[in-house]
C-alpha cells in the first residue's frame, strides 16, 4: 500500500490527537526532523517497518513515493499514513510535526529507517 496524503486535514493538535486516536494510533509525540539537504536523486532510498501518521505543523516536508513514482510537497494542515514498508526518499529544509504510532516507539527494532 502506497502513503496517503490528506491536505487540511486537522487544525490543532487536539484535533490530530483525536484522528490518530480514532485510527487506533495511541502513541503520540511531537517531533522536529532536522534537514536533508541533499539532492533527491542522491539520497538512498528507504523504508519503514511500522504504521505511522505524520502531522505537519511547520514546514515543508517534500518526499518521492516510489512504488508509484508520486512526488509530494506535504506543508502545515497536511496528514501523511504511512502504512509501513513503503519505499521512499526526502528532501527538506527541516520540518515540526505531530507523529502517531500504534505501537510504542521506543519498542521497535532499530533502526527506524531501514535501507532498500
Amino acid at each position: 500500500m502506497s502513503f496517503k496524503i490528506t491536505r487540511d486535514a486537522f487544525c490543532s493538535e487536539e484535533d490530530a490527537r483525536r484522528q490518530a486516536r480514532e485510527r487506533g494510533f495511541d502513541f503520540f509525540t511531537e517531533k522536529l526532523v532536522a534537514p536533508v539537504a541533499q539532492a533527491p536523486d542522491k539520497q538512498k532510498p528507504h523504508y519503514h517497518d511500522f504504521d505511522a501518521l505524520t502531522f505537519v505543523v511547520e514546514g515543508l516536508l517534500d518526499f518521492t513515493d516510489l512504488e508509484n513514482g508520486e512526488r509530494y510537497k506535504c506543508g502545515p494542515g497536511t496528514l501523511v499514513e504511512d502504512f509501513g514498508r513503503n519505499l521512499h526518499f526526502e528532501s527538506h529544509a527541516g520540518f515540526r510535526a505531530y507523529a502517531a504510532y500504534r505501537v510504542d516507539p521506543q519498542t521497535l527494532e532499530q533502526p527506524l529507517v531501514r535501507p532498500a
